[in-house]
């Protein structure tokens, strides 16, 4: 059997997968399927049986029935009121009555969390699963966890498998402990950092109110939990001499484009070795595209805008904070100095006016038409939309 472990397709897990939902689940991956490898595990084998029934059209996706943790041996698992919140942990005592307003009952978490069954279950960390001999399918690339307060002992459980293979993280994550002794975002941000992934941003936010009160009393809640999204650093995989790092870093391009990341991907691209893309465009769909995405970005009109310091002076700087009066006296004093070095940045060539009238009048850049022919519509949108908005600026600050 061909090792798992130097898989050309994405492999994208999530622990905790009972209601058939994953990540990737984006406009711009139709089409995709012989690239991408989708394993779902749940520790609660009553909810396998519907969960392979919500994903039996998708050929490419692997349920597994693991209760995955931090450390491989017997664990107890609680099997609480709503099985959406069932946890290695349990919950923490004398918890808030946290809640959320949801159609037609006020959903408690206290209530929702509390244990109906504990079972005693065989937790195998990820490191574990994919030691020796290994499970037959390869390890995450993009690593998602909905597991109620586990995630960080699920990370820490993880040191190899991370460090080897991941290059995107989304888990749910917590402001106040609700599971007794979990791992809070701080924590988990700061786990992640050391091993040289970037905090993103949240994709999803959940507000509950701590405090409950009658209809026509109740306004904005509290940001109790959010989903958190994580990526590799690209010059980290560098810095980390990671044998895989050209197979990461196109990973890792592919799915920051995905949520719109461009100038992540662009970084991947320009520190992938030279030919790599172009040699193994045939074995996989994504590599070609990324091989074209390449090319189309070497052949873009070369504009990089001003910078905070090269736009302002010091002393030009400082005088945004004078009074009223001041302010305009020393911007009219200093106007014919300022204008003739904003206009110097033409005129030496430090900005090419041929290459912003050239973004400014085309139709589709070389980068928008790539996009747009494999099915990144929205990304090719969003970034012809700031072109011409960033050009016109440009434009109106050195007067082209």
């Amino acid at each position: 059997m061909a090792n798992p472990e130097h898989e050309d397709r994405i492999a994208v897990h999530h622990i905790g997968g009972r209601s058939g939902g994953h990540p990737l689940q984006r406009q711009a991956l139709t089409g995709w399927a012989d690239d991408i490898v989708h394993v779902l595990y749940d520790a609660d084998a009553s909810c396998l049986e519907l969960l392979r029934e919500r994903t039996a059209d998708q050929k490419s996706l692997r349920v597994v029935s693991a209760c995955i943790g931090g450390v491989s041996g017997k664990a107890d698992f609680h099997i609480n009121y709503d099985p959406f919140t069932s946890s290695l942990r349990k919950v923490r005592p004398g918890l808030r009555d946290w809640y959320l307003a949801s159609k037609g009952y006020d959903y408690l978490f206290p209530e929702a969390a509390e244990a109906g069954e504990i079972q005693s279950l065989d937790a195998v960390s990820l490191d574990d699963l994919f030691g020796s001999p290994g499970p037959g399918f390869p390890p995450p690339n993009v690593l998602s966890m909905d597991v109620q307060g586990a995630e960080l002992d699920i990370l820490k459980g993880a040191p190899k498998v991370i460090g080897g293979n991941v290059v995107a993280i989304e888990l749910e994550a917590r402001f106040s402990e609700i599971y007794d002794g979990e791992g809070l975002f701080p924590d988990i941000l700061g786990f992640l950092s050391s091993l040289g992934f970037d905090f993103v941003g949240f994709t999803q936010t959940v507000p509950f109110s701590p405090y409950r009160a009658g209809v026509g009393l109740r306004g904005e809640g509290y940001l109790l939990e959010a989903d958190a999204l994580f990526y590799r650093n690209p010059d980290r995989l560098l810095e980390d001499e990671n044998p895989n790092r050209n197979a990461l870093l196109a990973k890792l391009a592919f799915i920051a484009m995905t949520s719109h990341h461009m100038e992540v991907a662009v970084r991947c691209l320009d520190l992938i070795d030279r030919g790599y893309l172009e040699n193994n465009r045939q074995t996989k769909r994504y590599l070609a595209f990324l091989d074209d995405c390449g090319k189309a970005v070497s052949a873009m009109p070369g504009v990089m805008p001003l910078r905070f310091a090269e736009f302002y002076s010091f002393e030009e700087s400082r005088a945004r904070f004078l009074p009223t009066a001041e302010r305009a006296a020393f911007y009219k004093e200093n106007k014919a100095a300022m204008e003739a070095r904003l206009g110097s940045y033409m005129e030496n060539g430090r900005i090419s006016v041929e290459n912003v009238k050239t973004l400014g009048r085309a139709e589709e850049t070389p980068i928008e038409t790539v996009l747009r022919e494999y099915g990144f519509t929205d990304l090719a949108g969003l970034l012809r939309e700031r072109r011409i908005s960033q050009v016109k600026s440009i434009a109106e600050t050195l007067g082209g």
